[in-house]
């Protein structure tokens, strides 16, 4: 089902950060554990590796800021405001009910567009 990523919360949005980091296989339980291949090599191994949140948990969505440079802001109407700009100077703008969701939202749209495939393995909310 295609969804545009400003209505993706929760695993789901977890599962969109997978996908943009290149983990196209991969798969996600309603825990937070991560079901992917051991590489991005074809027919790699699928093993359940982590736990991965990185639309709730500092440790998982912090590097996302560092990674792809994404400037946070507060809003002050209990939104948050995350943009950052492509290799080839596109900018990007995305906003959640907090940082780090926010934060997902944008680094998915920078990486793979704001409009993405929800899997069932992405646990959509």
């Amino acid at each position: 089902m295609q969804r545009n990523i400003a209505q993706i919360t929760g695993k789901a949005l977890d599962w969109a950060v997978l996908r943009a980091l290149g983990y196209e296989d991969a798969e996600l339980n309603p825990g937070g554990m991560v079901k992917a291949p051991t590489s991005t090599e074809p027919d790699s191994q699928m093993v359940w590796l982590f736990e991965y949140n990185p639309s709730t948990d500092w440790a998982d969505g912090g590097p996302l800021i560092d990674e792809a440079f994404i400037e946070v802001s507060y809003l002050g109407t209990g939104e948050w405001k995350a943009r950052c700009w492509d290799e080839g100077g596109r900018f990007y703008v995305q906003t959640g009910t907090t940082s780090l969701e926010a934060v997902a939202r944008v680094y998915v749209d920078s990486k793979i567009g704001a409009d993405i495939d929800i899997s069932e393995n992405a646990h959509a909310s």
